[in-house]
């Protein structure tokens, strides 16, 4: 903005603003009974050309705005970049430091600092299974590329949208009305506590503009590509495809999106951010009026140019809202604000069935309540009590039915009793294989399967390791037919496993099947499964630990199926 601009600065409006917004009081009775808010909607506008390119030089006679589909007065207006505060939000978890992301994602937020505005100031945090806030608002870049510096991998996981909230909460301390969160992850929210509507409802009051780099695994970006809202785990569990997810908070908040594929495509994304602040219009208006509590005010940026587009932010939740006397409340809305206390506060479905003494924790799932976290969708299901698998179709059958839930186990001992279904759907001519999964993570599983022969009345075991990268199926314990149960046409069985280091212990009804060492997986979920067309219910899961040993260092961590 030039010196003779007929616009205030950005910041003298915002002071007035805050200023102006005060209560309105009965002078009678001297009671509180209307509260007009005056809220300063800042936003960043980028105008692209045919061929995507930024459209420098117009002015603000070359715009309209409108709130709600009402023009609205623009009270500043710059083309000039504008001093930003900016919340850097890095991925740092196991999978992001293994791979070697970790530096690079450091190396690009360097870059992105290095091309800021003189004035910018900067806060950072950092997150993997919760987030942590190391480093509030400072306009001193080097004491921000120190701290970068010294950030490594320490736990798994991936808490995205928790640490979205807490990220998005830090801007109340922000110094300047242009806002922007830059994201860097390799990986899709598995383990928030918080739904994406609560994160989009967030950003819609905050007027952060969220910049997202997800620099995915190939082979899981392949998948997050082909698939559509959501991608299925090879738990079973269905969660939000991040891609869909990244463009709807870019869209949202008026800033872009990037699934760089190298290192260098990683640099070049980081200086793509900065270069997209600094050539942004900066528009600014009154919202004016009463709002009522989780009120949304659409926002469009139009440009009188033709042949032009515009990106910005698509409309805002008021920080304030109408206050009423108690006879003339409102409604309570459908959705509260959410925050950190939110977070804290609220459980994992599956944690209902926890229970933790002392260093130990126990995991009881009876399956008595549908909402406790396992997959329900065709094949999978609650009913009477216990979880059911069901195959008759191609290719389910050849594939397997796999289902995993609950907290996350190195050091263990689990079991569950499961009962083969016979009928339309239950045992066929081939008979079906069953059983408990356990250290499920992103690299694979075990599974200890038995099968039954009705014909024979005879009960086969084995145990196998299911590999994801590269796919394949080891028998580490081949198929044993000798074993028979006293009553050859029994269909319920106990499956016990205990996993102690790279040892794991083997029991079905109650008799040791033996022991296998094998230390592909030190740690993961356990679960269910079903191979083969059939039907079988599963009941009585009970996981423990009797004395928990450090976090996990491998990938905490599922991985999309096929």
């Amino acid at each position: 903005m030039s010196d003779n601009s007929p616009y205030p600065s950005l910041l003298s409006l915002l002071l007035a603003t805050q200023a102006t917004n005060q209560s309105i009081k009965n002078q009678d009775t001297e009671t509180e009974t209307l509260r007009v808010d005056v809220n300063l909607v800042t936003v960043g506008v980028q105008v692209l050309d045919r061929k995507k390119r930024t459209v420098p030089g117009l002015t603000a006679n070359g715009f309209s705005l409108f709130e709600d589909g009402k023009p609205k007065k623009i009270a500043f207006f710059s083309s000039e970049p504008q001093p930003v505060s900016m919340v850097i939000l890095l991925d740092r978890s196991y999978s992001m430091g293994e791979s070697q992301k970790l530096e690079q994602a450091r190396s690009g937020m360097r870059a992105l600092l290095e091309q800021s505005h003189p004035a910018d100031e900067s806060a950072l945090v950092v997150f993997d299974i919760e987030a942590l806030r190391l480093l509030d608002f400072t306009s001193d870049r080097r004491r921000v590329q120190s701290l970068l510096a010294r950030i490594s991998s320490e736990r798994a996981g991936s808490s995205l949208y928790d640490s979205l909230v807490v990220a998005l909460e830090g801007f109340s301390k922000a110094r300047h009305p242009r806002q922007a969160l830059v994201l860097i992850t390799d990986g899709a929210d598995q383990h928030s506590r918080l739904k994406l509507d609560e994160v989009i409802r967030t950003v819609q009051g905050s007027q952060a503009q969220v910049y997202l780099i997800g620099y995915f695994d190939p082979k899981e970006d392949s998948v997050f590509r082909d698939s559509g809202e959501t991608v299925t785990l090879i738990s079973g569990q269905e969660i939000d495809n991040p891609r869909f997810v990244f463009r709807r908070l870019a869209e949202e908040s008026g800033a872009e999106r990037y699934f760089p594929r190298s290192d260098e495509e990683l640099q070049q994304a980081s200086k793509a951010i900065s270069r997209d602040l600094r050539s942004q219009y900066t528009l600014a208006y009154y919202s004016l009026g009463s709002f009522q509590k989780d009120e949304y005010r659409r926002i469009q940026v139009k440009v009188r140019q033709t042949g032009l587009s515009v990106r910005a932010r698509h409309g805002f939740r008021p920080a304030g809202h109408e206050e009423r006397s108690p006879s003339l409340a409102p409604p309570q809305p459908e959705h509260e604000p959410v925050s950190s206390d939110t977070i804290r506060e609220r459980l994992l479905p599956y944690e209902i069935k926890v229970e933790r003494q002392g260093n130990g924790q126990t995991f009881r799932e009876d399956f008595a309540d549908p909402t406790s976290g396992w997959p329900q969708k065709a094949g999978f299901f609650y009913q009477k009590g216990e979880y059911h698998l069901v195959a008759n179709k191609l290719p389910v059958v050849n594939e397997g039915l796999v289902a995993a839930n609950g907290p996350w186990w190195k050091d263990f001992r689990a079991a569950l009793t499961l009962e083969f279904k016979v009928g339309q759907r239950g045992i066929q001519s081939f008979p079906p294989a069953a059983g408990l999964v356990f250290r499920m993570n992103e690299r694979g599983y075990y599974a200890l399967l038995v099968s039954k022969a009705l014909a024979s009345g005879k009960v086969h075991y084995k145990l196998i390791k299911k590999l994801i990268k590269p796919a394949g199926t080891v028998d580490l314990m081949h198929w044993t037919r000798e074993w028979r149960p006293d009553s050859g046409r029994i269909l319920q069985h106990k499956l016990r496993v205990v996993c102690t280091g790279s040892q794991i212990q083997l029991y079905v009804d109650g008799l040791s099947m033996g022991i296998v060492e094998d230390e592909s997986f030190i740690d993961g979920l356990v679960g269910v499964a079903l191979f083969g067309e059939g039907h079988v219910a599963f009941d009585e899961l009970v996981a423990e630990s009797p004395l928990l040993t450090e976090a996990p260092k491998s990938p905490r961590r599922d991985y999309p199926a096929r």
